[in-house]
């Protein structure tokens, strides 16, 4: 699928008119991204998704995720169309929709983040959704509202949908402090790295829309200032855009932290974290001033012209670490990278094949390999290796334990470079978890994981996923 804009000259003095194309752009690439998760849901599902932001703006009794008549609602800017009333009325007939001069706005936002962006994506993916709220709410709303979250969560799981909503204070995230913002956040440890895989991954769904879209690409680096021009020139109002910051400066021992993070996520699912550790690496290997792969999304909808395949958050992330891999002359690294990028662009489709699906993301896979020269026969080799025998499985796994020695001592390298020693104690706490699973003892028993189907051969056996637990000769050093 691709959608092309009219081109734009980005302006350093843009006028009002430039913004609200900007900002038009952006919402029509996120409802390309939308319709594209709608096809791989149920009708159901895909009445979740389109019911989900009118859950939050009114608050009626009998719609999914009621709880109490003090809830805060209210979403700004927020207008359902025809079809949502006639569906929540489909739920609740006695359902009318109350005006906004009828209610107040505690909601800013709601916005799906993560991998529900992106090709991996498939009927049994989880979702991650911000709900982000004004401030201040007091403890007893925040209750309230997180006990709603609880309640659509749970109507979510009714149709076989995994989602997590997490409830964002945007000016407290702004400032810094922590705030789990996905179902894989640890917290503050990650704030700016969770904030631009935000920005390349979030889809608007409804409320205010990211102020970050309006900042060009080039001036990501003056990102505060910028803003403050927009807003002292009265080109915007503040108060129709949410604020999650920018992208100009980011501590370097985030980079430990995140790292050490991924490193621990590996031990149940080391395709999609050897990924991100990869591209952790990459970013850390440009520090102080990293490339970010948002950026190039950015540049792409401020230039006019883009698919939403060339601009899939693993597409993006892989077309960084491919060339990064390809520099280093270590075939095994990049043989083994474009496996794992393979794995999580095929998903489950190999054993639930939807035809069309499939072939849509096989030549894409073709076309990538293509045009990174991958050896012939590896795209080939990949697609017979759908189930493993324990034997191949026991070595996949020594091979992941390989890799993570690299990440591993690529971040030291990296603390040692930049002076570090992180005392933060999210850090700290994952750090235990590694050594306890990493550190071999006497009678431990060994788990291995490498895909979801692992034949045993001798009794045609087919055990369930397993999860992995790694262990290995090294141990973070804290």
């Amino acid at each position: 699928m691709s959608t092309t804009l009219t081109p734009k000259c980005i302006d350093p003095n843009p006028t009002t008119k430039d913004l609200l194309h900007i900002q038009q752009s952006f919402i029509q690439f996120n409802q390309a991204r939308l319709l594209r998760i709608q096809s791989f849901l149920l009708p159901e599902q895909q009445e979740f998704l389109r019911l989900l932001p009118l859950l939050f703006h009114q608050n009626q009794m009998g719609l999914p995720g009621y709880t109490s008549s003090k809830t805060p609602t209210g979403i700004s800017h927020y207008h359902p169309d025809k079809e949502t009333l006639a569906l929540a009325k489909s739920y609740q007939k006695d359902f009318t929709y109350r005006t906004d001069k009828e209610q107040s706005h505690s909601l800013q936002g709601v916005y799906l983040m993560g991998s529900v962006s992106s090709l991996a994506f498939s009927e049994h993916s989880d979702i991650d959704i911000w709900l982000c709220h004004k401030n201040p709410l007091s403890s007893h709303e925040k209750s309230l509202l997180q006990d709603k979250a609880n309640a659509v969560e749970n109507w979510a799981a009714s149709l076989n949908l995994e989602v997590h909503i997490f409830l964002v204070d945007s000016r407290t995230f702004l400032k810094g402090k922590k705030t789990p913002l996905s179902a894989e956040s640890s917290g503050e440890m990650q704030h700016y790295l969770l904030l631009e895989e935000f920005y390349r991954t979030a889809i608007y769904i409804a409320g205010r829309t990211p102020i970050w879209w309006l900042i060009p690409p080039e001036e990501e680096q003056n990102y505060t200032l910028y803003l403050k021009h927009l807003i002292k020139s009265e080109l915007i109002n503040p108060n129709d855009f949410i604020d999650f910051g920018g992208l100009e400066d980011i501590p370097a021992d985030e980079f430990i932290g995140s790292t050490l993070w991924h490193l621990y996520k590996s031990l149940n699912a080391p395709y999609k974290s050897l990924l991100k550790l990869l591209l952790m690496e990459c970013y850390e290997s440009e520090y102080p001033k990293p490339q970010w792969i948002s950026l190039e999304l950015k540049k792409a909808i401020y230039q006019g012209n883009y698919q939403l395949d060339a601009l899939d958050p693993y597409v993006l992330i892989y077309n960084k670490i491919d060339p990064y891999l390809q520099q280093s002359n270590n075939t095994e690294r990049l043989n083994y990278a474009r496996q794992c990028f393979y794995l999580k662009i095929m998903g489950d489709m190999e054993a639930n094949p939807q035809q069309q699906k499939l072939q849509d993301r096989l030549t894409l896979l073709k076309e990538i390999s293509q045009n990174y020269h991958w050896d012939k026969n590896l795209l080939k080799a990949l697609r017979k290796n759908s189930a493993w025998d324990i034997k191949k499985a026991s070595l996949e796994n020594d091979h992941i334990i390989q890799q993570l020695k690299q990440y591993y001592l690529m971040v030291s390298r990296f603390a040692e470079t930049n002076s570090l020693s992180s005392k933060n104690q999210d850090i700290q706490l994952i750090g235990r978890k590694l050594k306890s699973f990493l550190q071999k003892k006497p009678g431990k028993i060994d788990i291995i994981t490498t895909r979801a189907s692992i034949r045993c051969k001798s009794n045609e056996l087919n055990p369930p996923l397993l999860e992995i637990a790694l262990y290995g000769a090294y141990t973070p050093v804290l």
